[in-house]
């Protein structure tokens, strides 16, 4: 009789103690969109090229360098998710989840550099670079499900991947020269970088199936390069092709979206 009491309250207590680690079955995949604003941070810049000047005359270097001041931008995205089990990790009804989603981004900004030149004699360069950004990333998210509400839930997450970075209708203008746009025979560029993201946000269940979120958002474009036409005009001397790095892209976003759990 001892020898099944004890083996009756060994018995109990793993139950306790696997339940403190309990495993809820809510599988399930889910699809949403989300869009929002905010602004791209400041961001570094840099301009080189060379003016072609007629013999005998040597060619003049160009280095501009500066950054760009913070600007706003808007954001818009779709994303695919699974999430896995749910991890109980008390008695009492706190749990954590795990999801992995894929997202696709689409940013949009136009940083506008003021650069100061090497040969100082050349003055400022101002350079305007209306970019958007296309983005896919890998999330890994973590929700949190309290004991005060099954409907309402905080979360954070993080994701790398690729972003793709297009520029159309650049400008690069000199105070000294007028109506010139140094970049006018190929104002239009595209780079690719490192895409980086962190947002941590809340979601709530509103109807069948059916939930709303709001969120935080960090996201970062590595730096990239970019090489603009030659300037080509009757009134300036002929350069060669230009190349301007912009230095990494750091945005902070506040956004909102829906899902749909299937």
């Amino acid at each position: 009789m001892t020898k099944l009491t004890c083996t009756l309250a060994a018995v109990l207590a793993l139950s306790n103690a696997a339940s403190a680690a309990d495993i809820s079955d809510s599988r399930s995949l889910y699809a949403g969109a989300f869009g929002g604003f905010g602004f791209l941070g400041e961001a570094s810049m840099q301009q080189r090229g060379t003016v072609i000047t007629p013999d005998p005359f040597p060619d003049i270097d160009v280095d501009a360098r500066g950054s760009a001041d913070r600007v706003s931008a808007p954001i818009a995205g779709v994303q695919l998710g699974y999430e896995l089990n749910q991890w109980d990790l008390s008695p009492s009804g706190w749990s954590v989840g795990i999801a992995g989603e894929i997202e696709g981004l689409y940013l949009a900004a136009e940083p506008q550099g003021v650069l100061d030149i090497d040969p100082q004699a050349l003055g400022t360069q101002y350079v305007s670079l209306p970019l958007s950004v296309g983005a896919v990333l890998l999330n890994a998210v973590a929700n949190l499900r309290t004991p005060h509400s099954d409907r309402v839930i905080p979360y954070a997450g993080a994701g790398i991947g690729y972003g793709a970075v297009f520029i159309n209708g650049s400008n690069s203008t000199n105070p000294s020269e007028p109506g010139i746009n140094h970049f006018n025979s190929e104002p239009d560029a595209s780079a690719a970088g490192l895409a980086l993201q962190a947002k941590i946000g809340i979601k709530a269940a509103v109807a069948n199936n059916w939930s709303i979120f709001t969120e935080f958002r960090h996201v970062y474009i590595a730096s990239t390069d970019y090489t603009f036409g030659r300037t080509e005009y009757e009134t300036h001397f002929p350069t060669t092709k230009w190349n301007v790095e912009l230095g990494p892209q750091n945005y902070n976003l506040w956004v909102t979206g829906v899902s749909y759990r299937f």
